[in-house]
């Protein structure tokens, strides 16, 4: 029954984060943020001797412990001001850094000695295994705003990334994105009860990624063994210590338009993304000793329409509201 397999997993979780903005003058600021997010995990899971699920109907048992930290800080210098009375202007710059860690036990066995006694010292034969991972991500940004009038918005980032887990060589990688907006309803003062407001976008971006830890080289882990000497071996995977940053270059032409008061509202956007160098595991030949291995795979395209709906047909002063979405 489901009494004799049990499994259990417990999460408990901090988070924190001190900020501090600073007035240097009256049109610049300097905004400083850190935090970290700290997770600690447990998780158990056993079967009874009997279960038909493992080779010798003798049961098995598997537990661990995971403690995961990302630590994030950044500085952020604003700078706002209007050119005229038409024009107005934000200008960010700064940088981030990003840690990541994460450090675990666990252990697994096999063969109950005693019947419905679950814990590690009751098994036959059980082996413990340690894991450890870091991680860090050194960033310099820029984004900004330039409006005109109330109706037309031109919005841009920059931002270049240094990465731990990529090749000294291909470890830096550049994106970027662009956004043009236009609220055609205010620029031609459209005053109507059918259509309320209206707007067209377009956009262009580049994204990069890197990837996880330690996928440049393999490494040697010792095993757990009663032999009266070490033993150890290698993963299944092979690492690839040329690899790239990914590259993802999307676009997508949209418009918003609100209607009666924007009880009708109808968002509809075409876009096209295309990514380069994506990072992935592939499986290998079994004749090279390999399960799998990471490369940079070729060009992945994902392309289509999105339209939204948003409706509201009853909307009441007493309260009663009633939205829809399609």
């Amino acid at each position: 029954g489901l009494e004799n397999k049990k499994n259990f997993d417990t999460r408990d979780r901090i988070q924190t984060l001190l900020s501090a903005k600073f007035n240097i003058l009256e049109n610049l600021s300097l905004l400083t943020r850190s935090g970290f997010d700290f997770m600690n995990r447990s998780a158990k899971s056993y079967a009874a001797s009997g279960s038909k699920n493992h080779a010798n109907y003798k049961g098995w048992y598997n537990q661990g412990w995971e403690n995961n930290v990302e630590w994030n800080t950044d500085a952020l210098l604003t700078y706002k001001t209007d050119i005229s009375d038409e024009v107005k202007m934000d200008f960010n710059i700064g940088g981030n850094y990003r840690y990541n860690q994460g450090k675990g036990i666990y252990q697994h066995g096999n063969n109950w000695r005693v019947p419905d006694f679950y814990t590690m010292s009751n098994l036959e034969e059980y082996s413990t295994g340690e894991g450890f991972s870091e991680k860090e991500v050194w960033s310099a940004l820029a984004l900004g705003q330039i409006s005109w009038k109330n109706y037309l918005y031109f919005d841009f980032t920059l931002r270049n990334d240094w990465s731990s887990t990529l090749p000294v060589e291909n470890n830096s990688y550049f994106y970027h994105s662009e956004n043009l907006s236009f609220l055609f309803t205010e620029m031609f003062n459209i005053k109507s009860k059918f259509l309320t407001s209206g707007k067209v976008r377009g956009s262009y971006a580049k994204v990069g990624n890197d990837t996880g830890a330690y996928n440049l080289s393999n490494y040697y882990g010792v095993s757990q063994s009663q032999l009266p000497y070490a033993t150890g071996g290698m993963g299944g995977t092979l690492a690839n210590s040329t690899l790239k940053p990914e590259e993802t270059y999307s676009w997508e032409v949209g418009t918003n338009l609100g209607f009666w008061n924007n009880k009708l509202e109808i968002d509809f956007t075409w876009y096209n993304s295309n990514t380069l160098n994506q990072i992935m595991r592939v499986k290998s030949a079994p004749t090279t000793g390999w399960n799998d291995r990471w490369i940079n795979a070729g060009e992945l395209s994902n392309k289509g329409f999105e339209l939204q709906v948003n409706g509201t047909p009853v909307d009441k002063s007493e309260g009663i509201r009633w939205d829809v979405t399609f």
